[in-house]
């Protein structure tokens, strides 16, 4: 239990939990680990940017597929290598 950051509408604060458990379930049940090469589609998105984050925690390699306008986003949250999907 934790108090709501007040910068955190009370929807984004009960969504966030779900978000980050929804993602690290996805990273586990593929087993993601250290040296492994992680795609994540729609990388700049509500599931995606948090995968891309925790998969580089785990220290796999992350290549993130999202618009270009987000490639910047996708590349802080950790992503090594951005692929424009409307582009490449």
């Amino acid at each position: 239990v934790a108090h709501k950051p007040s910068k955190l509408s009370w929807q984004e604060a009960a969504a966030t939990p779900l978000v980050c458990i929804t993602a690290l379930q996805a990273l586990e049940q593929h087993g993601v680990s250290a040296g492994q090469r992680v795609l994540v589609i729609g990388a700049s998105g509500g599931v995606g940017h948090v995968a891309v984050q925790i998969a580089k925690c785990l220290g796999a390699d992350v290549v993130g597929v999202c618009s270009g306008k987000n490639s910047d986003f996708v590349q802080k949250c950790g992503a090594s290598v951005v692929v424009d999907y409307r582009q490449d």
